[in-house]
């Protein structure tokens, strides 16, 4: 799989019908995150944030360890006030293996929703 999931909330007190509106630019940034979680969880602090990017600084690299090889990362950007988590899509056998792995669990950071998750 060639895409990534990158999530966008912005830091500061937006007004509720600006939060999580569509832009191009954000697009373009999400774009850009996503090729950088593909350049491995060893360089995403040291990594140099160009472009749509300057500025982006690093927070918290996620890696699940070999069991299911999960990587991403965690920043912020000034430049629009907001937090990016990015993860890097399947990229071997093991992450296939989870992807195949259909079992739901409930979501109980909203238990109203009577949500469940794969």
């Amino acid at each position: 799989m060639l895409a990534t999931l990158v999530a966008a909330q912005s830091i500061e007190s937006p007004q509720p019908e600006v939060l999580g509106a569509y832009t191009n630019a954000q697009a373009q940034i999400a774009l850009m995150l996503s090729n950088v979680a593909y350049c491995g969880k060893d360089a995403y602090m040291s990594h140099t944030y160009s472009g749509v990017l300057s500025g982006f600084k690093p927070t918290y690299v996620i890696y699940s360890g070999i069991v299911d090889d999960t990587e991403g990362l965690v920043g912020i950007l000034p430049s629009d006030a907001s937090i990016y988590i990015s993860f890097r899509g399947s990229s071997n056998i093991q992450n296939w293996i989870t992807n195949l792995s259909t079992s739901k669990t409930a979501y109980t950071t909203f238990p109203d929703c009577n949500c469940q998750v794969h």
